[in-house]
């Protein structure tokens, strides 16, 4: 078992994970389509992975991603206690957090993940909040 941080992506229709994970799977080279790039074709390897967040509640098996060498996802980007306090409208939300760098980015393949627990309106140009 290995705990890492997981970036939700909705832009993204295929999910990723880093190779710092340790994870093996079959060799392939994937084409991808960025604002940057038309086919940018990458070495990569085919994974499965079972999930679980970290109240161990939600378990959900990704059948097929692909692993590459980095996902260039800054730890900036993974919000944190410190940042849910102060919104008022976030009050009283935990956040369990972890000393991980970001090792999954997961797309709209696997919309199980993706979909909101619980939604929070903001106010006065505060982030919205999709737990």
């Amino acid at each position: 078992m290995v705990e890492t941080c997981a970036f939700l992506e909705t832009g993204s229709n295929t999910t990723f994970c880093t190779e710092q994970l340790g994870l093996e799977g079959k060799k392939s080279r994937l084409s991808r389509k960025t604002l940057e790039t038309a086919n940018a074709l990458s070495e990569c390897f085919i994974v499965n992975l079972e999930i679980l967040d970290l109240k161990e509640e939600l378990m959900v098996e990704l059948p097929k991603f692909f692993s590459k060498v980095s996902l260039a996802i800054s730890r900036d980007s993974v919000p944190n206690q410190h940042h849910v306090n102060r919104w008022p409208h976030l009050r009283g939300l935990k956040i369990l957090g972890i000393d991980a760098e970001v090792g999954l980015l997961i797309g709209s393949d696997v919309p199980e993940v993706l979909q909101p627990r619980e939604e929070r309106e903001s106010t006065d140009g505060a982030p919205l909040l999709h737990e």
